[in-house]
């Protein structure tokens, strides 16, 4: 016996319901997965544009650095300014001398000693130099005797035949001692200008001169 169509056709409208909640379902998570998907690809997006971004932004950070190191001047050597030839915000063009630097690693006593003193003066004697201004002392050698008395290469030579008290002086250039591994001005204390009183041993003296033995007006 066959059931009845009624029961047949409710039967079939009811998978029929059915199986319209599973695709509406089905497109409702389509949707939402399309949604997503899309979501993801803007994301992308942004975060593309955000890296150009940054390597724009940093490739316009090294170009202002690069422009600010061509305002920066630097020495090469270590000292101090001695002549400053140019103003805060003056134009200056290439080539231009703008300041004179007085190297500190390169410094050397001229000490004048009499004419009677040379022969007992040879390179490489050891020599202490006391500066003035501190009141400390070097260690020091000598280095060279000049080859003209000091009065030759004055304005207005000194004539000391006519006077034999008036002994001529004779500049000694002495350098300080480098010991290995250490800079004898890395304070910076040593400058051009300074007055000092050098002392060199030689082997005939006993004592080591004094300046009252004639060396007055020694300069770094």
């Amino acid at each position: 016996m066959r059931p009845p169509i009624e029961a047949v056709l409710g039967a079939d409208q009811q998978v029929l319901m059915q199986t319209q909640e599973t695709l509406g379902q089905a497109i409702t998570n389509l949707k939402v997965a399309q949604t997503a998907s899309q979501q993801v690809s803007i994301a992308k997006a942004k975060a593309q544009a955000a890296d150009s971004q940054i390597m724009e932004s940093q490739s316009q950070l090294e170009q202002a650095q690069l422009r600010l190191s061509y305002t920066i001047i630097r020495s090469p050597v270590t000292g101090v300014v001695g002549k400053r030839r140019v103003e805060a915000g003056q134009n200056v063009s290439v080539g231009q001398e703008l300041i004179d630097v007085v190297s500190l690693d390169d410094v050397w006593i001229t000490a004048n000693f009499k004419e009677a003193q040379l022969g007992h003066l040879r390179p490489g004697q050891p020599a202490e130099i006391k500066v003035d201004a501190y009141g400390r002392s070097w260690k020091g050698h000598v280095t060279s005797l000049g080859g003209a008395a000091g009065s030759v290469l004055s304005a207005i030579p000194c004539n000391s035949a006519s006077n034999p008290q008036d002994r001529q002086r004779v500049p000694v250039r002495i350098d300080f001692d480098r010991l290995q591994n250490q800079d004898f001005n890395a304070a910076g204390l040593l400058k051009p200008g300074l007055s000092v009183e050098p002392a060199v041993r030689v082997r005939w003296l006993r004592r080591t001169p004094s300046p009252s033995d004639g060396m007055p007006g020694s300069r770094l």
